[in-house]
């Protein structure tokens, strides 16, 4: 017999006792565990009688592996995108410090301002000196050209050059320009501090200036007048007036009161001529010179 095998008797006595009802074989049920494990020793010491002397362990079933379901899932490890970086922020400049500039420089500038107004007037009368568009120029000795201070924030503007002024091609020489000195010394005034100009450059032999003399004419003065931007204009003699304001009402009507001419302050009063003819016109034009040097800021000459 083999020793390792239990005999077929003894192997299924106890299957037979089961089988037929055996009292002795009754299972006694999980209530007397005494009996159950008198029975386990009995079966023990039967294999051992028939030559086995050793039980092999059961293998234990795998235990299944549990279900996904069984438990909740992990929650996936949330990967955030990398933020970009926040650009940096560009270093304010320091704000360039100011200097002021030198005395002499600022001369030096203004200088060469005014001397670059000075070319620009001596370009437009050398121009007008060859003009021919008009009767005017017939017989004439030269024109007159304006003078004065390119920086004036004040101009005077005559009708036209009379004998003495062509002569001289200096604006309102003789007699009517030694009226218009006193009459700029009692403003506080010098005529090298204002600009003198005329509405007409050239003397026409003494003739009224005609409305196509004035059409012509006023392109001069106005290049003047955009060479030199005045604060204020005072206009002197009935005729200049009433051209340059673009009204025929009389003198009476046209002084006493603030005009525009090209958005400029104007003031229209007696001419040089017309105050030495009728000295009481003296009065009128001293009480237009007053309100210009209001609108200046100028205060009166000794």
């Amino acid at each position: 017999m083999d020793p390792q095998t239990l005999p077929p008797d003894l192997l299924h006595s106890d299957r037979d006792k089961l089988s037929r009802g055996d009292p002795s074989s009754e299972d006694p049920g999980p209530e007397d565990p005494i009996a159950l494990l008198g029975e386990v020793a009995a079966a023990l010491r039967m294999a051992r009688f028939g030559g086995v002397q050793a039980v092999p362990r059961p293998t234990a079933a795998a235990r299944p592996a549990p279900q996904a379901m069984d438990r909740p899932p992990a929650e996936a490890p949330t990967v955030r995108a990398p933020q970009p970086a926040a650009p940096p922020r560009p270093s304010q400049p320091l704000p360039a410090r100011v200097t002021a500039p030198q005395p002499g420089v600022v001369a030096q500038s203004l200088a060469q301002q005014r001397q670059l107004v000075r070319d620009h007037l001596h370009d437009i009368f050398g121009r007008a000196a060859l003009c021919t568009k008009c009767p005017r120029h017939h017989g004439r000795l030269r024109t007159v050209a304006g003078q004065g201070n390119v920086g004036a924030r004040l101009i005077f503007v005559l009708e036209s050059p009379d004998e003495a002024s062509e002569k001289a091609a200096r604006p309102a020489s003789g007699p009517p320009g030694e009226l218009l000195d006193k009459m700029l010394h009692a403003m506080g005034l010098h005529r090298d501090e204002v600009w003198l100009t005329y509405l007409c450059l050239c003397r026409g032999g003494d003739q009224p200036i005609s409305a196509a003399d004035a059409v012509t004419c006023s392109s001069w003065l106005r290049q003047q007048w955009d060479a030199i931007p005045p604060q204020v204009v005072v206009v002197l003699g009935e005729r200049a007036c009433q051209v340059l304001l673009r009204q025929q009402a009389p003198m009476a009507e046209l002084r006493g009161r603030w005009q525009t001419v090209k958005g400029v302050p104007t003031r229209a009063t007696w001419g040089l001529g017309e105050m030495l003819a009728d000295p009481a016109k003296k009065r009128d034009v001293w009480v237009d010179l007053q309100a210009v040097m209001g609108k200046l800021g100028l205060v009166r000459g000794g």
